[in-house]
């Protein structure tokens, strides 16, 4: 299908389906990709990062994050937990927010004040008025890895922006695809 043909029917649709679960293997792309701390002082407690999930879904990123259960947080529409109307401290914010909903997830985000923000964007959603976005917020493009998802629209991006900034963007890439293998699950071929 010719991409323009694509990116009209998916404008054109009735209703979005934002129903495209992360599979495993790049759930853990994505979170190893992260700097977490442990053990670090904030303010007079000793503590470690707080991980949110605002669009659980199924828990592939969720059931993945390396930190104790109390320090995890999520939300899932679905359960009843609407993530637009979250509103704890938390640290890092890793999720494959649904497409239909983007920039209220940027806004959501940035409103949460994470130290580090990280979504799987199609490549096409990486605009320049989303970049700006970020960055007048105070958040800097750290890292960005390109997979390509079969069955996915088009090639998928990790994003991760941080607080920090020491002016240095690391942009890497999967070199097989990631695909179905028997029905059972992605697996990453090459």
């Amino acid at each position: 299908m010719a991409l323009n043909k694509a990116v009209h029917i998916i404008q054109k649709r009735d209703k979005p389906s934002d129903r495209f679960y992360t599979p495993d293997i790049v759930a853990r792309k994505c979170i190893g990709m992260i700097d977490h701390r442990r053990d670090f002082r904030y303010g007079e407690e000793i503590r470690e990062d707080i991980w949110y999930e605002p669009f659980k879904g199924l828990g592939a990123y969720y059931d993945k994050f390396p930190c104790k259960d109390e320090n995890k947080r999520w939300s899932e529409i679905d359960l009843g937990k609407d993530a637009f109307e979250f509103n704890e401290k938390i640290d890092i914010i890793c999720t494959n927010p649904p497409y239909s909903k983007l920039n209220d997830c940027f806004d959501m985000a940035i409103k949460l004040k994470p130290r580090v923000i990280q979504f799987l964007l199609g490549v096409m959603n990486v605009t320049i008025p989303r970049l700006n976005k970020m960055s007048n917020a105070g958040y800097y493009l750290k890292k960005m890895h390109y997979v390509n998802i079969k069955g996915w629209f088009g090639v998928s991006v990790i994003c991760q922006w941080e607080i920090d900034n020491d002016g240095n963007t690391r942009i890497t890439h999967s070199k097989e695809t990631i695909k179905k293998s028997d029905g059972s699950g992605y697996e990453a071929v090459k």
